[in-house]
């Protein structure tokens, strides 16, 4: 399908923005950032990866505001050492 026949089926449109983030779990906190964003969720990319249903704490390094979150997506390696998680 073509790009704009994708975008006509999402719920909301999709923005590129990377914005510096800490994921907090039981764990110790994992530096990440945005990579897409959306009103529906994000795409980031992160220091570890967490399973899919896995509950974490996502805040923004600049504003120090933080909203729960849940892992629906995994999407392997960006790079090494570098997860993407949706």
């Amino acid at each position: 399908m073509g790009r704009q026949i994708l975008s006509e089926l999402r719920r909301s449109p999709r923005i590129v923005s990377r914005f510096p983030l800490v994921l907090i779990s039981d764990g110790a906190p994992v530096v990440a950032f945005t990579a897409v964003i959306s009103r529906h969720g994000a795409m980031v990319i992160a220091g570890e990866s967490y399973p899919s249903g896995a509950h974490v704490e996502m805040q923004n390094q600049k504003t120090k505001e933080s909203t729960p979150c849940r892992v629906v997506w995994i999407g392997g390696q960006d790079r090494p050492g570098l997860y993407k998680l949706g």
